[in-house]
């Protein structure tokens, strides 16, 4: 008995979702062959197991094109019988995908790689079960269609027209797509012309699968995780900026252009999202990009976010203004990333860009998110001109939030640590010698200071401290969570003084005042912010699980 030669390319992809082929033996010999021709020969069901009858079985091969191609022998079609069963003649050695559907193409499978090397022996190709199929809406974003061009999905009969509604920067919706996973879609025309995936595709059973910024090469999906699994948070946050970390254990840096400017991210439908780069080093392979995301579910797994890189030709998308809006409450936003010259950028559309003073400047230090500054703590400190009036200078009982990532060096007796201040007498963060503890403080006109605070405070490690105040209330968290909803008063009967810039590393003091300044910062701040709103706990503890250095919510 002659033995058949067969070999299977690629993976048998009609096994996901619920339009499955049973792979238990994708392809095996009859052992019974008729010594004229080959047959290959196959039964097709529906999703319950119950055969098909009249069901139209095509045997493809796997570079088949649907439009230029569109006539496909007859030998190579059959229909199946009461039994669901076909076979097909006059078999040729080469690659071929099976596709079959029902009498109106509301249920389609496929089986892909069928490789045939030996017309000896007659083939029998296990049975395929058709499922619901399902669509490709293929984003003319970055691309450029002609009406006339078309689309199509290799080794298959999945193809589409561009009309003079897609064409341009529009969108081109591939239907009747059977489940499996596609390495190509092709497109074909008088502009640009082959292939507009940067990766593979899944499609299953019924659904519906988007292909945006097709000129990039690749692309990750990062699931927003916000499960007791991931970021433990319970409630929808809004407008917020997810922090994204590439490193070489889940970049290659070789595939981007060198300062990133290829990067670009899409919400799940293709959205845009407008992003910022911090920092990207492609030789020491490290990178925090900041994406603006307009709704992260809380308690959720599925949520999504794209990223592509991979275009040589794409110009930076960067947008830090974008990510830290003013409108959505961003007044100051100070990475501190800054490795050269006394500059401290606001990230914000405000510009209010600080100024880095002293006898020894505030030096770039590994930070809680990438790069921080270091503070001497007797001479640095960092000041924002112009700031005395304006969007920070919040009133009493306004509303408005202060955090940062703080790294102090040591704990002295009788030694404050200010982090954050609009001068002494009205609002700041520090660290405070008695206790020693984080304190969050407003002061009030003739009144004194209303200072929350938790003790003990930590030395040499990462600690993430906001401070919000909200109306009468005022609030002091310490690694995402809530340790103080109170305050004690200091008494003072000196008026409120508004007249002092925003400072980071010491108390600034005003004309008419004794002294240049106090307290200085001793060790690492990161990651400044001000908010004109009070932020809400989700939010904060949002932060603080994204921000640290095992990050719990972005899942690779």
């Amino acid at each position: 008995m002659n033995v058949v030669r067969f070999f299977i390319v690629g993976v048998a992809i009609a096994c996901l979702a619920v339009a499955v082929c049973d792979c238990s033996s994708q392809i095996t010999a009859s052992g019974e062959g008729n010594g004229s021709e080959t047959v290959a020969r196959g039964r097709i069901t529906d999703e319950s197991g119950e055969p098909v009858a009249n069901a139209h079985v095509m045997l493809l091969p796997s570079s088949y094109d649907p439009d230029s191609a569109p006539v496909l022998p007859a030998r190579w079609q059959a229909l199946t019988d009461n039994n669901g069963d076909y076979s097909i003649t006059d078999l040729s050695i080469g690659v071929y995908n099976l596709e079959a559907y029902d009498g109106n193409y509301a249920n389609i499978g496929l089986i892909q790689g069928i490789g045939i090397s030996d017309l000896t022996n007659d083939i029998i190709i296990d049975t395929l079960r058709l499922g619901v199929s399902g669509t490709i809406i293929v984003h003319g974003d970055s691309i450029v269609l002609h009406p006339g061009d078309y689309l199509y999905v290799p080794g298959t009969s999945v193809f589409a027209m561009v009309d003079s509604q897609s064409a341009g920067n529009g969108s081109v919706t591939l239907s009747r797509v059977p489940s499996g996973r596609f390495g190509s879609i092709i497109l074909v025309g008088s502009g640009e012309t082959g292939n507009v995936l940067h990766d593979t595709i899944t499609v299953a059973s019924g659904s519906t699968v988007l292909v945006s910024n097709a000129a990039w090469k690749f692309s990750k999906r990062l699931v927003l995780n916000t499960t007791a699994s991931g970021a433990n948070v319970a409630g929808t946050v809004m407008n917020f900026p997810v922090l994204v970390r590439l490193n070489s254990g889940n970049f290659n840096f070789t595939d981007a252009k060198s300062g990133g400017e290829d990067i670009r991210f899409t919400k799940s439908d293709g959205a845009p999202l407008a992003y910022e780069i911090e920092r990207w080093d492609a030789s020491l392979r490290a990178a925090e990009l900041w994406v603006k995301v307009d709704t992260v579910l809380g308690n959720d797994s599925l949520h999504f976010i794209m990223m592509y890189w991979g275009n040589p030709s794409a110009p930076s998308a960067s947008n830090s203004a974008a990510v830290f809006d003013t409108l959505s409450g961003f007044q100051g936003v100070w990475h501190l990333n800054e490795t050269t010259g006394q500059a401290a950028k606001d990230a914000t559309g405000n510009h209010f860009d600080g100024t880095k003073l002293g006898s020894a400047l505030p030096a770039p230090a590994s930070g809680a998110i990438g790069i921080a500054q270091q503070f001497d703590g007797s001479s640095s400190f960092i000041q924002m001109p112009g700031t005395a009036d304006g969007k920070l200078n919040f009133p009493e009982n306004g509303s408005y939030s202060l955090s940062a990532w703080v790294y102090v060096d040591t704990l002295v007796d009788s030694t404050t640590h200010v982090i954050v201040s609009k001068g002494h007498e009205q609002y700041f963060l520090k660290l405070y010698w008695d206790g020693p503890h984080w304190e969050f403080t407003e002061y009030h006109d003739k009144s004194g200071w209303q200072v929350s605070s938790y003790s003990p405070a930590q030395a040499r490690a990462w600690k993430y401290l906001v401070g919000v105040r909200e109306g009468i209330n005022q609030y002091l968290y310490l690694d995402g969570e809530l340790v103080t909803g109170n305050y004690g008063i200091a008494a003072n009967a000196t008026a409120r003084n508004t007249g002092d810039d925003f400072s980071i590393g010491k108390y600034l003091r005003s004309a008419g005042y004794p002294g240049e300044g106090f307290s200085w910062f001793d060790g690492k701040i990161d990651e400044v912010r001000v908010s004109s709103k009070s932020l809400g706990s989700d939010w904060i503890k949002l932060c603080y699980m994204n921000q640290k250095q095992t990050d719990a919510l972005l899942k690779w």
